[in-house]
Formats: structure tokens, sequence, C-alpha cells
């Protein structure tokens, strides 16, 4: 099956078992990577102040290698239902703060679409990018 028949399948199936196991929203958008336009599957729970944000590109290699789209669907919903737990947001804006703040240099030639959407400063052939380094954060970016 090619990719994007995979996504429409697997959309149809995840919007099903997140509304039957999880309750939250669940939506499907183009979210921009420093590699590239990436298909977003990102799952809010319920008063959740943030959210989950998995690749579709991820799991159909992972179709592609012969897991079934139903158990890359289970698998998914298994992954939203507890790595969901306490993304209620308290303490969440606190961590915001100039200190988390990191400076990430990234290609120019190759990122046009991720530059026209987010802060940068030009740096010879490079840019500039800032992202939060959030430890206290469970999947936050930790800092080098």
């Amino acid at each position: 099956m090619e990719f994007v028949q995979f996504k429409e399948e697997l959309e149809k199936i995840l919007l099903s078992q997140t509304e039957e196991r999880l309750g939250g929203s669940l939506h499907f958008e183009k979210v921009l990577k420093n590699g590239g336009p990436k298909s977003g599957i990102i799952y809010r729970p319920e008063d959740g102040a943030v959210g989950i944000t998995i690749y579709a590109e991820d799991h159909y290699a992972k179709y592609n290698s012969g897991l079934s789209i139903n158990k890359i669907a289970e698998d998914i919903v298994d992954f939203f239902e507890r790595e969901s737990v306490g993304l209620d947001g308290k303490g969440f804006l606190e961590m915001f703060k100039p200190e988390n703040i990191i400076p990430v240099l990234v290609p120019t030639k190759g990122n046009k679409e991720l530059l026209e959407q987010i802060p940068h400063v030009p740096f010879e052939n490079l840019q500039v990018i800032f992202k939060f380094s959030l430890p206290d954060f469970r999947g936050g970016v930790q800092p080098m």
C-alpha cells in the first residue's frame, strides 16, 4: 500500500480507537521539522495543556517491515495512553523561561519551509533557530 493510503487508513483506525479508549482529541497535520515536512499525528488529552506528536512516516516504515496496520494503530494508542499521564499542564508554562532557550544551528539550504514558519537569525550559510530545554518535562530536551 502506498503512503497516502496507509496514512488515510491509519487515521480512520486511530480516530476510532482513540475515541473508544482515551477521549481527548486527535489531529492530523503537516509538521515542519528540521529535515522537512512530516505527517504529524497529534494527541491532546482532555483538559491537557500540551499534546504528543508522532509521525506517520515512522510507522509506515514499520508497516513496510511487515507489521499490520491494526497492530501499528494499537501500539500508537497504547503509547498515547502511557505517555499522556500527567500532561495536565500544571507547572508547564513556568518551564518557558529565558534560561531554558537553546540556540540551534540548521542549514539554510533545505529548510526553507521551516524557516518561513519560525524565528531565526542568519549566520553565514546557516540559520540560528531556538528550542526549549525542558529537562523537567517528560520527553523534554536535555541540555548538553
